[in-house]
């Protein structure tokens, strides 16, 4: 009962988006070669993933998507509890974090097609990089923001340095690293379509968007977007829901 409550307000949004989307495009309100109907988009969807060239498409960016957030979270978390644990060095880093982190990942393409070349990589390379970023400074603040009760607490039951950051210091950072997860996965999935669409390649879904607006296929288009944000959503509930189970003392 707890979760259909929980979904109801989605579900009515949904509703009220699809209405209004509906009662704009039906009557042709707006042209529809900018707003087509939801008949129009939902047959295009099927069409997509219907046939082998779109399901190979939403493989495709799937697999970079995630294998770039896995190599850019695993490596993000990994330095920033490292750099959390040690404010000497976190203090010495943040600015050039911060000023990485300001450079758009849209800019550093040209960068990454030198280095990895056209196919795979350079898609992969640039999600990493964009989930590692905000992961490595998340991650950092969250070990340097854990309590003082709890390192008082550990110190006084005489718990050794290794005790103290595994018991005390990364069990209380463990929710806002995965909060920080959550934005990064969402932040790789953007970096991987626009990778798709602007450093070319034969697959994907950034590339199908792409085409479609060159070709003004605007249903088309519009079901590129719904499948990208398909994506997008179900990853984050999922994440969403490891974190309300393996992090259940936080109180969420």
């Amino acid at each position: 009962m707890r979760r259909i409550a929980a979904m109801t307000p989605t579900v009515a949004a949904s509703g009220i988006i699809l209405l209004a989307w509906a009662v704009i495009s039906y009557p042709q309100l707006v042209n529809p070669f900018f707003v087509p109907t939801p008949t129009a988009v939902f047959g295009s969807l099927l069409d997509v993933v219907g046939s082998a060239a779109g399901v190979r498409d939403v493989l495709n960016t799937t697999l970079r998507w995630l294998a770039g957030f896995f190599i850019g979270a695993g490596i993000g978390v990994g330095l920033g509890v490292a750099l959390g644990l040690s404010r000497r060095t976190f203090d010495a880093l943040e600015a050039i974090l911060d000023f990485a982190r300001s450079i758009p990942p849209v800019a550093l393409l040209p960068l990454f097609l030198l280095v990895f070349g056209i196919g795979h990589s350079s898609k992969v390379a640039v999600a990493a990089w964009t989930a590692a970023l905000p992961t490595v400074i998340g991650a950092g603040y969250a070990v340097r923001h854990a309590r003082e009760t709890r390192l008082l607490l550990g110190r006084a039951l005489r718990a050794s340095r290794l005790q103290l950051y595994t018991m005390f210091v990364l069990p209380e950072a463990l929710p806002e690293i995965l909060s920080t997860l959550r934005v990064s996965l969402s932040l790789a999935l953007i970096a991987a379509v626009a990778a798709e669409m602007l450093l070319g390649g034969d697959t994907g879904l950034g590339k199908r968007i792409f085409e479609s607006a060159i070709i003004y296929d605007t249903a088309q288009l519009y079901a590129g977007i719904v499948l990208v944000g398909g994506l997008g959503f179900v990853a984050n509930k999922i994440v969403g829901q490891l974190d309300r189970r393996f992090v259940h003392w936080a109180g969420r």
